[in-house]
């Protein structure tokens, strides 16, 4: 029988080959995607900052004020392309952008579910992104 030194020696070789393994393929699996481009991200920063902050009385807009939401753009093209949304979209923008609701808020809102609300997201983001290329 193996002593207790023995027995945690081996054991924290096994931990130590363990971590080795998951980091490796961890680095393997990001390297495989770092070449793809995501461009949610940046769009979501334009976002962010093309909705105008002199605007203090944006967070308490109406429903009915939402569909003119493309008025409060500071980029043109940004305007241009919200435009083009239908209200629901128009809507998701200014919750999630202006109003900062999380993506659980905004689900109650819309009535569907945390998941439907990030789906939604992130087609309406590719939709703006089509637009913008324009």
């Amino acid at each position: 029988m193996k002593s207790e030194v023995e027995v945690n020696y081996l054991f924290v070789s096994y931990v130590q080959q363990s971590i080795k393994n998951s980091a490796s393929a961890c680095l393997k699996k990001k390297q495989k995607y770092s070449h793809t481009y995501f461009p949610t991200d940046s769009l979501e920063d334009i976002m962010r900052s093309s909705i105008s902050e002199s605007y203090l009385s944006l967070d308490f807009i109406s429903e009915s004020e939402i569909v003119n939401l493309e008025n409060f753009a500071e980029d043109e093209a940004l305007s241009r392309a919200i435009e083009q949304l239908n209200f629901k979209e128009k809507k998701l923008l200014y919750e999630k952008y202006i109003q900062c609701k999380t993506d659980s808020e905004i689900a109650r809102i819309f009535d569907i579910s945390r998941q439907g609300v990030s789906i939604f997201r992130k087609r309406l983001l590719k939709k703006l992104e089509v637009f913008l290329k324009r």
